[in-house]
Order: C-alpha cells, then structure tokens, then sequence
C-alpha cells in the first residue's frame, strides 16, 4: 500500500485488509512523505503483519512502488491504493485459484472484477468482460487489470524488471503487460475490489502524462501486436486535443469560438 497524504480514505482501506478471510498476508504501507495523518492513522493498528516504512524522500509512484515491493516477503503481490476497498474474500479467492493450478508454472497473475463507486454510488464494474491465458494481446486493446484487482507472482514480477521508474499513474499497466507476455492469467469472475472514483484522483491530476505514459507502454509491443497502431495514433490525437484545449482556455476564448474549433478539429482529426 503506497500512501501520500490518504488520511481520508486511509482507514477503510487498512480496514478491508484487515477483514480479508484469507490471513496469511503481510502489508507493506510505503509512506511517500505525507504531511497530514497517514502515518499516525496506520500506527494505530497494533498488528504484526502491518510494517510502516517512511520514504526517506518524495518519489514519483513508480519509483514509491518499486522501493515498497523491496521489503515484501510473501511468493505473490497484491495492490491496494489507499483510497480503494478489497472485499473480504478477495485474497482467498484468488488464493483458490493459485492453488487449483499450483502445477501451472506459467501462472503469473490472477484477477477478478473491481465495483466502481463514488464514494456513495455503484458507478458500475470495471471492465466485466475477462478474458484467461495468454491475454496481452487482449490487454493492449484494453486494460481490464488494475492494481486494486490483481495479484502477480513475485518471481514474475522479479523477472520482468518490477515497476517502471519515472511513471506516474500507468505503472499497473506496464507491469500486467510485461508479466502478461510471459505468464497466464487466471481469472475471478466476480467482483473482489472496490475502486474509488473522486476529483482527486491520480489519474485525473495527469491526465496528459498518463497518455503518453501509456502510449510508451503501447509502443513496447508494436511488432507482436501491429494493430495496436491504431489505438496509439488515436490516444497521440487525443493527447493534442487536449493540450489545444487548454491552450484555447488559457487565452479565454469564449465558448461559442471554441465549440467552432473543437468541430473543425474533429474533421481534421477524427478519432
């Protein structure tokens, strides 16, 4: 669990871990250099299996991750963010699954569906189609694996080289498809996991930088996957868009002026 100032949703994710049926985990809870409660809320639990380590400074996500997954003992990783919930037989489940293929040596990740709420309402299930196998292909046309939903091999992820340094919002994505390109995924399909959707997101404060952090992904895999094309030239076009966008709001343009652009913009590039 990586953490930079989560106070407000802090412990209801410690709490949803905390009632996982399946007690054979450990959490780590990586502390990014909060500067509000986070801490003293995780130090409130008297658990053993509960390790705080403090960042001895602020890193981007992907560097936070890696340095979290240093200190993990356990064959298998999971990821919850802190203001996301797992649902008590989260672990177990996934576990069953691990041990109906325990002679499977190609398993590398088993995940299940994830509820997407806004804090009161079911907004509805992330990504409910779920393929199994071999599913990079799959994959890169749409990412149906979050880090709220998965778990990955450690020897997997040890192979492939961990988390991307210097990503920001897209370092579960690069990592499911660097172990997707090797190891099967197994599937539950039902939903295990909570995501939660608020203005504060990280992957609406950068947006931009998500774009093109997974249109680096995308481009990794272009000559297994050539059709893939099509979906980078769109997210680049999209990326354009949304930079003339705010461009366009900075110099307060009026909103009849810029209703005639975006049209034009479309025509130009549709996508």
């Amino acid at each position: 669990m990586n953490c930079y100032n989560g106070e407000k949703y802090l412990q209801e994710a410690i709490d949803s871990v905390l009632a996982q049926t399946f007690n054979d985990w450990e959490l780590i809870f990586y502390d990014n250099c909060s500067t509000d409660q986070s801490v003293q809320i995780t130090s409130s639990y008297h658990d053993d299996r509960i390790q705080i380590i403090n960042a001895p400074h602020h890193t981007e996500l992907g560097s936070a991750r890696r340095s979290a997954v240093e200190h993990a003992k356990g064959k298998w990783l999971a990821f919850l963010d802190v203001d996301d919930l797992w649902l008590p037989e989260k672990l177990k489940k996934q576990h069953e699954v691990i041990a109906s293929e325990n002679k499977a040596k190609s398993l590398g990740i088993v995940y299940g569906k994830a509820e997407v709420f806004n804090n009161q309402d079911v907004v509805g299930i992330h990504y409910p189609d779920m393929p199994q196998g071999y599913v990079l292909k799959e994959l890169l046309q749409f990412n149906f694996i979050n880090s709220t939903n998965v778990i990955v091999l450690k020897d997997a992820y040890d192979a492939v080289g961990g988390f991307p340094k210097g990503y920001y919002s897209s370092t579960d994505y690069f990592l499911s498809c660097a172990v997707a390109k090797y190891y099967r995924a197994g599937r539950i399909d039902e939903v295990i996991s909570k995501y939660r959707i608020h203005e504060n997101n990280t992957t609406n404060s950068v947006l931009p930088q998500q774009h093109q952090e997974v249109i680096n992904v995308l481009e990794m895999y272009l000559d297994e996957c050539p059709q893939i094309w099509n979906k980078i030239v769109g997210l680049k076009l999209f990326s354009i868009r949304a930079s003339f966008k705010k461009i366009v709001i900075q110099w307060k343009i009026g909103d009849l002026v810029w209703e005639q652009l975006q049209k034009s913009f479309r025509k130009l590039f549709p996508v």
